[in-house]
C-alpha cells in the first residue's frame, strides 16, 4: 500500500491498518505525524 492510500483513510481505519500490519513502518510514520500534527485524538 502507497502512502497516498494511508493519507486517504480515515484515523480509525489507519489505525486499525497499524495494528493489524506492525510491521509496516510508513504506516506507523503516517499514523505517528498525524499524531504530533493534531489530526488524531488525543488521549487524556
Amino acid at each position: 500500500m502507497s502512502q497516498t492510500s494511508f493519507e486517504q483513510m480515515t484515523t480509525a481505519q489507519l489505525r486499525a491498518y497499524v495494528l493489524e500490519h506492525r510491521e509496516d513502518e510508513v504506516a506507523f510514520h503516517v499514523s505517528m505525524d498525524r499524531l504530533y500534527t493534531g489530526e488524531l485524538p488525543r488521549r487524556r
